[in-house]
């Protein structure tokens, strides 16, 4: 430390300039609310400061009270420090831990159902595994009783050969037994007492991984939250998928239809032209069928089971109709047999007489005129053209115009939502999690570890609502496969959507979820970490 300074509304520490060893037990105390917590976070970085303060190697920090997290059990609280440095660990040592602080009964239980002396024994062995070359303990023998006390500061003693151990504490007496340097924290260090700090010792080898699922283990944790998450996503995405399929399935129904209609060659003009038909007029039938004569053009139509009428008793009937005889009276009785049926959209209801009805009985108007062929090149012929598959066309489209904007508004309002609901969700997580992130931080963990933590929480919500949702949209289609649902109700089939569709939904559920990123400051984490305390 260089001249280091920092104040409050009042002054703290005043014009600090030390240099403290590479290992040995150093002690600090000092009245309460003098200012030992605040010397702390100030060494080790976490609290800025006017001056300078140069720190050399990792640390580990062993604060008062509610140093676990509160998803893992003690023994993956031992090991998260090590897990998530990426640093091996001596198994010997952490068996030697667990006997000295009795922790072998409690490796299984979870924070909330430790005493407040077993949560520090556990935070103590956890900071003393990781072996780092700096250690920082703020009131480490707090709550415990006298025997348990001195077994922590034998450790910490231990522990000094191998590295600077710095410990506050307002027990003076116990500092003396153990601490090489001991010092009076007035606004100003005053050193006590000093005693030869013995050779410094390398720790033991580490050569065992230490293993922590965090994700698994918050997931398991939070498994309430979460779960009402995932059903609410899983219901939006369900609905999205639903209405995606139902407008993907009617807008390539309709143009399978369209492209396939009896009528999509067939021009009425008013001018007489050396190729045309007369056209074909029956009257009103009772039944709203509209007669037509089939064109000459067949092989773009498309059957829905049968054939094509070629004989003056036979007609072909769009799938609308269920009658396989139809009897019709005009100048005489004709009955004509259903030979073939071809899909009809808007239930509209139609039948197409045979070219050799057309040209026995003559039943057409002599004013106007059936062309066949393509509109747009027919419309640059005559004057005055229509074509009812063109208009069909038109309705299609604007039907269609109208559910894109539906599915739209939709979409837009299901995004809102599931961005609101996530957002809640998250809010009731939200200060446990700060209070985890700020212990994970101040014991050395990198922002960008916590936040890769916390993401692949959220990716792998995503994933699990993804997989669930796409088996119920699976097993529906199933269903509705078997039972002809949407060719009952709605009359058209369903489609199975294009691949991109999902990785599309599961892209924007995944963006949903990564939202609300919150990045803590230093004095956030020291502003959370004192609460605590």
């Amino acid at each position: 430390m260089d001249n280091v300074k920092l104040s409050f509304d009042h002054l703290v520490i005043d014009s600090i300039t030390m240099t403290f060893p590479d290992h040995g037990l150093i002690g600090i105390y000092g009245k309460s609310g003098c200012g030992k917590t605040t010397l702390l976070y100030v060494l080790s970085g976490m609290l800025p400061c006017e001056g300078e303060v140069i720190r050399e190697g990792d640390y580990s920090f062993i604060r008062q009270n509610n140093d676990l997290l509160s998803y893992l059990n003690v023994k993956d609280n031992l090991l998260s420090e090590c897990c998530l440095m990426n640093k091996h660990y001596d198994l010997h040592y952490f068996n030697r831990l667990v006997e000295k602080l009795e922790l072998s009964h409690l490796l299984k239980k979870y924070p909330h159902e430790l005493s407040v002396g077993q949560a520090k024994r556990v935070a103590i062995a956890r900071s003393l595994l990781r072996q780092v070359p700096i250690l920082f303990c703020d009131e480490p023998t707090g709550a415990l009783h006298q025997a348990q006390s001195h077994e922590v500061m034998t450790l910490l003693k231990e522990a000094s050969r191998y590295a600077l151990v710095i410990v506050v504490s307002h027990d003076v007496s116990l500092l003396r037994q153990y601490v090489d340097e001991l010092y009076q924290l007035n606004k100003k260090l005053r050193c006590i007492s000093h005693k030869d700090v013995l050779d410094q010792k390398k720790w033991g080898k580490a050569t065992r991984k230490a293993h922590v699922h965090f994700v698994y283990s918050s997931l398991k944790y939070h498994k309430r939250r979460y779960t009402r998450l995932i059903i609410f996503q899983c219901f939006m995405m369900l609905l999205f998928l639903i209405m995606s399929t139902g407008l993907y399935s009617l807008n390539k129904t309709w143009q399978l239809i369209l492209d396939g209609h009896p009528l999509k060659y067939m021009n009425i003009v008013e001018e007489p032209c050396p190729k045309g038909l007369f056209l074909f007029e029956c009257g009103d039938f009772p039944g709203e069928i509209d007669w037509h004569v089939m064109p000459e053009r067949t092989d773009h139509i498309h059957l829905v089971d049968g054939r094509l009428p070629i004989e003056k008793d036979e007609v072909l009937v769009s799938d609308t109709v269920d009658k396989k005889i139809i009897n019709y009276e005009l100048e005489g009785k004709h009955c004509f047999h259903v030979v073939g049926h071809y899909h009809e959209i808007l239930g509209m209801k139609r039948a197409f007489v045979s070219q050799s009805f057309y040209q026995r009985y003559h039943y057409y108007s002599t004013s106007q005129y059936v062309v066949e062929g393509d509109y747009e090149v027919i419309r640059k012929k005559y004057s005055h053209v229509e074509n009812e598959w063109v208009l069909l066309q038109k309705s299609f489209e604007t039907l269609w115009k109208l559910a894109s904007f539906v599915f739209i508004v939709f979409f837009l309002i299901a995004i809102i939502i599931s961005c609101l609901y996530v957002f809640i969700i998250k809010r009731s997580i939200h200060e446990e999690r700060k209070r985890e992130s700020a212990i994970l931080l101040s014991v050395g963990v990198s922002i960008n570890k916590v936040t890769r933590i916390y993401k692949k929480e959220a990716l792998l919500v995503t994933l699990c609502t993804s997989l669930l949702t796409f088996a119920i949209y699976i097993d529906l289609f199933c269903v509705n496969y078997l039972f002809h649902i949407s060719e009952s109700c709605f009359h058209f089939s369903l489609y199975v959507l294009p691949i991109s569709y999902y990785v599309i939904i599961t892209v924007i559920y995944m963006m949903i979820s990564l939202t609300g990123k919150e990045s803590l400051s230093n004095e956030k984490i020291v502003s959370l970490l004192r609460e605590d305390n």
